[in-house]
C-alpha cells in the first residue's frame, strides 16, 4: 500500500480573530515587577501620632470591613512585630519631602537600622493601603489604655485601705503583674514600618501602578518572623518555670526547651540559639519579667544572638544574671528598715557614728546574703526600669571610663543617679511624704526597696569600688562593650606572642 501524501507546509499562519488572550496571572507579575523598581526603602513612623496627616483611598477607595478590623484585634494579642516586610505599610511620596541627609534602610532585617521617617513639611501621606491595621491599632490601643487606668485605680484604692487582707494583697499582686503586661503590650505599639515609593516614578506613567499597589495583597503577604518565633518559645518556656514548684522549675523550663529545639530544628540560626541553656533562660525567666524595657533590645533579637554567641556570651549571660538576681535581693519581703531610717543612720555614720556604721554593714549584708527563697519578684521592677535606665544613661554615660571607681570623677554623678532613682520610685510607687509606715503591707514592702536601693547605691568607704548602676539597657551595653574591648585585647596580645621578627 503505497505511503499517504503529506501536506506541504505553505508558510502562511491561520488569520486570528478578535482581540489577544491576557494571562491575568502574568500581568499580575508584571506589574509587580514594575511596582518593586518604584520602592526607595524603608522607616518607621509613629502611625498613632501622624494619624491626621496619613491620607487613605486616594487609589483603592475600598470601605472599612469590620471582620477584618476585628480580626486584626484579635492577633494583635499574639504580639505586634511590625518592623517586617508583611505587616509594613506602603506610602506613596515625592522623595524630596525627605529631610536632607535621612536615608532610607533596603529591607526590615535589621530592624535596629531602620530609621524614623522625617519629612520636611506636615503635609499628607498618601498610604497605598492599611486601614484596617490603622483601624485595628487605634481600637487596639484604645482598649488597653482603658485596661490600664481601670486597673491603676483599683491598685491605689488597695494602697489606700490601712491593713489590707491578704486577699487584697494578693489581688494587688495579680493586677500589678497584669499591668506590666499590658504596659509591655503599649510600649512603642504605634511604631510602625513604612515601606516607601517613590512618587515620581509610581505614576510616571500613569496610576496604574498605583492602582496596583493598592489593590495587590501579595506584595505583604504574611511570613512569621524569627523574633515572634523566638518570643513565642520563650513564652512557653516561662509559663512552665512559673507554673512549676521552686525546685523543680529549672529542670521543667529546659525540658520545655528541649521540646521546642526538636520542633524547630530545621532553622539554622534560631536553633543556634536554642542550644544556649544559659542565653534561653536568662531571656525566659528573667528580662521577660522585666517588660517591655528589655524586649525590643537586641537580646530579643535572633540575628543578634547568634552572632554574639561566638563571642563573650557566656560571660555577658552571667553578669546579666547576677544584676537580675540583685534586682531580686532589693526586692525581699524580708524585713527591713524604713528608707527614712536608713538614710537617717547613713548619715550618723558618714558623721561619724561608730554604732550607726555597725547598723550599716550589717544591713549591707543582709542584702548580699539574701538566700534564694527570701528574694522578690523580678517583676515589680517592670513599670519603672525603663526610667531608672534613662537617669543611668544620662548621669553616667559621660563618665563610664570611670564605672565603680571610688573616685569623684564617678561619685559624684553616682550621687546624683542614687537621688534620681530614689525619686522615680517615690513617686511610681506613691510614696509620699505623709506615707506612714505600718498601715499598708504593700507600701511598707515598697518603702523597704526604697531603703535597700539607697544603701546599695551609696558607697561604702571601707571599699575599694563604688556600686555599679542598677540593671537596664544602659549597664547592658556598658558590660557588652567592657567584654568586646577585653576580647580584642585578647586577640592583640595573641597575634603579638605568634609574631617571630
Amino acid at each position: 500500500m503505497p505511503p499517504r501524501r503529506t501536506a506541504k507546509a505553505t508558510g502562511k499562519k491561520r488569520a486570528t480573530t478578535g482581540a489577544p488572550k491576557i494571562d491575568p496571572g502574568k500581568e499580575t507579575q508584571k506589574l509587580d515587577s514594575q511596582v518593586s523598581k518604584c520602592k526607595a526603602g524603608v522607616a518607621w513612623i509613629d502611625i498613632l501620632a501622624t494619624i491626621n496627616t496619613l491620607k487613605f483611598g486616594t487609589y483603592n477607595d475600598r470601605s472599612e470591613n469590620e471582620a477584618e478590623t476585628v480580626k486584626l484585634m484579635g492577633s494583635f494579642k499574639g504580639g505586634i512585630v511590625p518592623m517586617k516586610d508583611s505587616s509594613a505599610i506602603p506610602i506613596i511620596i515625592n522623595l524630596k519631602r525627605i529631610k536632607p541627609g535621612l536615608t532610607l534602610a533596603p529591607d526590615f532585617t535589621n530592624p535596629e537600622e531602620v530609621p524614623q521617617l522625617e519629612l520636611s513639611d506636615g503635609n499628607e501621606i498618601i498610604v497605598a493601603s492599611g486601614q484596617h491595621r490603622l483601624a485595628a491599632l487605634k481600637r487596639y490601643h484604645g482598649g488597653l489604655k482603658d485596661e490600664l487606668t481601670a486597673l491603676t485605680k483599683k491598685c491605689a484604692k488597695i494602697k489606700e485601705l490601712k491593713h489590707p487582707s491578704q486577699d487584697r494583697i494578693d489581688s494587688y499582686n495579680a493586677m500589678r503583674l497584669e499591668m506590666s503586661e499590658i504596659l509591655g503590650q503599649l510600649e512603642g505599639i504605634g511604631k510602625w514600618g513604612v515601606t516607601v515609593y517613590n512618587e515620581v516614578k509610581l505614576l510616571e506613567k500613569g496610576d496604574t501602578l498605583a492602582t496596583h499597589l493598592s489593590r495587590n495583597s501579595t506584595l505583604h503577604e504574611y511570613k512569621e518572623t524569627e523574633e515572634e518565633v523566638l518570643m513565642t518559645i520563650l513564652k512557653e518556656i516561662k509559663k512552665v518555670y512559673d507554673a512549676a514548684g521552686n525546685d523543680k522549675r529549672m529542670s521543667c523550663a529546659l525540658e520545655k526547651l528541649n521540646e521546642m529545639r526538636v520542633l524547630h530544628a530545621k532553622n539554622a540560626r534560631l536553633q543556634k540559639v536554642l542550644q544556649q541553656d544559659g542565653v534561653c533562660m536568662l531571656l525566659a525567666t528573667r528580662f521577660l519579667r522585666l517588660g517591655p524595657h528589655f524586649r525590643r533590645r537586641h537580646e530579643f533579637k535572633v540575628t543578634w544572638l547568634a552572632k554574639a554567641i561566638d563571642v563573650n556570651m557566656g560571660l555577658y549571660v552571667s553578669l546579666a544574671d547576677m544584676r537580675c538576681t540583685l534586682l531580686c535581693k532589693l526586692a525581699s519581703k524580708k524585713a527591713f528598715p524604713s528608707y527614712k531610717d536608713v538614710n537617717s543612720l547613713l548619715t550618723k555614720a558618714k558623721a561619724g557614728d561608730a554604732a550607726a556604721a555597725i547598723k550599716v554593714k550589717a544591713l549591707r549584708e543582709s542584702i548580699a546574703d539574701c538566700e534564694p527563697k527570701d528574694e522578690g519578684d523580678l517583676s515589680m521592677w517592670a513599670e519603672v526600669i525603663s526610667a531608672i535606665d534613662t537617669h543611668a544613661a544620662t548621669t553616667l554615660e559621660a563618665v563610664s571610663g570611670f564605672m565603680e571607681e571610688m573616685s569623684p570623677t564617678y561619685v559624684s554623678p553616682l550621687s546624683t543617679y542614687r537621688d534620681q532613682v530614689i525619686k522615680t520610685l517615690q513617686q511610681k510607687w506613691g510614696l509620699s511624704s505623709r506615707f506612714e509606715a505600718g498601715e499598708n503591707e504593700i507600701l511598707d514592702h515598697q518603702d523597704s526597696v526604697v531603703a535597700r536601693v539607697l544603701l546599695q547605691l551609696t558607697p561604702d568607704d571601707t571599699t575599694a569600688q563604688a556600686p555599679a548602676p542598677l540593671l537596664g539597657g544602659f549597664t547592658l551595653d556598658y558590660i557588652w562593650s567592657c567584654l568586646t574591648r577585653v576580647q580584642l585585647g585578647i586577640g592583640e596580645n595573641m597575634t603579638l606572642r605568634e609574631y617571630t621578627p
